[in-house]
């Protein structure tokens, strides 16, 4: 019997609150004519490490490094803030709101990646550039305008949330888009 790999990484749930809802409608507005990708906003994440292909046995293992690494690790505060664009500004490919400097993130990012490493996940060695993808962009008429729009709400402050647990996911590739199915919960002590 062959068993199959899954596609896995380890992410951070982030409810969408209106006030993002409400800057990410207005971009929907503005790149009607575009052809983007919008993430779905109930499947909406901050994703700490892309696993990618993961074996029956890893999966096992990253449960069990992930239930011992933030057995003891704080929930804390996060704040979802401003817009941004990656890519060439001309030719952007991805649309996000950022989440502003946090040390416990910063620090919940670094167990995560030293916890999985023996594993055989290696961790990226870029910067954390930690943001919510709103949409993917395939093809964009109305660069000038999305420009304007981001540079005028870099700084705008949506909301916080509260980060109280870490979710193992499975991701699961459709035509409709990607399913995220959960493979552990890992709450962290309260606040």
């Amino acid at each position: 019997m062959l068993v199959e790999n899954l596609r896995t990484f380890v992410a951070i749930d982030v409810r969408v609150e209106p006030s993002l809802k409400s800057k990410w409608e207005e971009l929907k507005q503005l790149l009607h004519n575009d052809s983007v990708k919008w993430v779905n906003e109930h499947t909406i994440h901050l994703t700490l490490l892309f696993l990618g292909e993961t074996t029956p046995l890893q999966v096992k293992g990253v449960s069990q490094a992930l239930e011992k690494t933030l057995k003891n690790i704080s929930g804390f505060k996060i704040s979802i803030s401003g817009l941004g664009l990656f890519g060439n500004p001309n030719n952007p490919k991805v649309i996000w709101t950022g989440i502003s400097e946090s040390q416990s993130l910063y620090q919940l990012k670094e167990k995560v990646d030293i916890a999985l490493s023996p594993l055989g996940f290696e961790y990226p060695q870029s910067k954390f550039s930690p943001h919510l993808t709103l949409g993917r962009i395939k093809h964009i008429k109305s660069a000038n305008e999305l420009n304007c729009f981001i540079k005028s709400h870099k700084s705008l402050h949506f909301y916080d949330v509260e980060v109280n647990k870490v979710i193992f996911y499975q991701s699961i590739l459709s035509p409709n888009g990607p399913i995220y199915k959960p493979l552990n919960e890992l709450k962290l002590l309260s606040l």
